[in-house]
């Protein structure tokens, strides 16, 4: 039987991991015969509201609604079977009156509800708002199910909540073409973000610049975010921001169409994509795409050392998996690369290796599974000071809790919340700060709303 599904993107991020999931999972559930809907918030001002329109990174058809249309929104969300918010309403784009406000319009559906808060890191949680109330809330927790860091992850499993894990469902051969020659190339696409390491393909091309005919390039889904600001002032960089530099050898290009970059990463040999910060024992996105292309992956070590198959071993242990990016040791990493360059035999286990061990993690028929899943789902009735007791807080810190978390963001991850003591996110900071230090004057800086 056919259900309608909605997702509901409050990011006004219209590129990165979270389009590329809720894209995929649209594209399956239509092979499914059901219907899936995304609504996209949008910050500017619209012509059309709730009309399709296209994504130009990688062609899902979202509907836009803005500010004015969250009424008609939670009207049109009581007609589906599944209603799913992707992040939270955040403090960029809303007052904590209208946060609450939808908060409550969301607890108030009477549909089975979800919410996917994709992958936080502390670095972003300062920008996330109310995650513990929308986990909590929720019936169907969209998260990575092996890592109990994760907020979303801890809820679920303390409360009894329906988990759908977090992947790619998707052929790993999905781009191979073998009519494509491969240049010998090392190609960056993705975010210019610092924990993906982008402006490090720099630092390691110093030690292979010497090889004839070795090229080099950084392709970014945006136009000026992260290091992007820092590879623009690097000798090695060739970028259009300074097209009379003469010199650079690794040729950058933000903000380009999702198929230009696919076609870019097909004639690649090596697909570079390392990330130093994690959630889990997964691949992202970026990195998926360069098996599905036929590269060789080159992942960061401390990514080899923290990820791990079901049966517990480590991806570095594993021969061939991936070329391992040590930021302490270039020479080592450029010799293996240049090892990999010069042997076509190894080129293949490398190609062929992780995709092997991960394709079963990924394959569509899992799809099907979670959605099985996902229509078996229950209505939960969850509230925070549950969740709290589950964590063996006592009434009186929560009744303080609750309290705090009516006005002030209080830092969500996990093992802020095992110390059993409230943290706050505070004005120019990231870093979280104990209640106390507030409440007595020691820090003198406004708590986010």
């Amino acid at each position: 039987m056919s259900k309608k599904i909605a997702f509901i993107d409050w990011s006004n991020f219209p590129f990165g991991g979270v389009t590329t999931y809720i894209s995929n999972f649209k594209e399956l559930a239509e092979k499914e015969g059901h219907i899936l809907d995304i609504f996209s918030f949008s910050k500017g001002r619209l012509k059309k509201r709730f009309e399709p329109t296209e994504n130009k990174q990688n062609g899902t058809v979202f509907l836009e609604f803005t500010k004015k249309d969250i009424e008609d929104l939670f009207n049109k969300l009581n007609d589906y079977d599944f209603v799913c918010f992707v992040q939270a309403p955040g403090q960029s784009n809303f007052k904590r009156k209208e946060r609450d406000q939808i908060l409550e319009k969301y607890k108030s559906l009477d549909v089975l509800k979800g919410f996917q808060a994709h992958i936080f890191d502390k670095p972003t949680s300062p920008f996330t708002s109310q995650l513990i109330d929308y986990c909590v809330s929720a019936d169907v927790l969209f998260t990575r199910d092996d890592d109990d860091n994760l907020t979303s992850t801890v809820a679920a499993k303390k409360l009894g909540k329906t988990i759908i894990p977090i992947t790619l469902y998707s052929d790993l051969d999905k781009y191979i073409d073998d009519s494509i020659e491969k240049e010998t190339k090392i190609l960056f696409r993705g975010r210019m973000e610092f924990n993906k390491r982008p402006h490090r393909l720099g630092d390691l091309s110093y030690h292979l610049k010497h090889i004839p005919g070795l090229k080099f390039h950084l392709m970014g889904i945006d136009n000026g975010l992260g290091a992007l600001s820092v590879i623009h002032t690097k000798e090695w960089s060739r970028t259009f921001r300074f097209p009379e530099r003469e010199g650079g050898w690794v040729d950058v290009t933000p903000s380009f169409p999702f198929e230009e970059g696919i076609k870019e990463m097909q004639k690649s040999l090596f697909g570079y994509a390392p990330r130093n910060k994690l959630s889990g024992s997964y691949l992202e996105y970026s990195q998926i795409e360069v098996l599905q292309c036929g590269g060789i992956p080159i992942l960061h070590k401390y990514e080899g050392e923290n990820s791990y198959l079901e049966d517990g071993t480590r991806w570095i242990d594993i021969p061939y998996f991936a070329i391992w990016l040590d930021e302490k040791d270039y020479e080592g990493t450029a010799k293996q690369i240049i090892k990999v360059l010069n042997d076509e035999e190894l080129q293949e286990k490398y190609r062929s290796t992780a995709k092997k061990l991960l394709a079963p993690t990924m394959d569509e028929n899992i799809f099907k599974t979670h959605l099985e899943i996902l229509f078996k789902a229950e209505k939960t009735n969850h509230t925070i000071e549950e969740f709290l007791r589950k964590l063996d807080w006592n009434e009186e810190k929560i009744e303080q809790f609750i309290e705090v978390n009516s006005k002030w963001m209080i830092c969500p991850w996990v093992d802020y919340l095992k110390s059993k003591e409230i943290f706050l996110y505070v004005e120019r900071s990231r870093k979280p700060v104990n209640l106390d230090s507030i409440l007595n004057g020691e820090d003198t800086r406004k708590p986010r709303e």
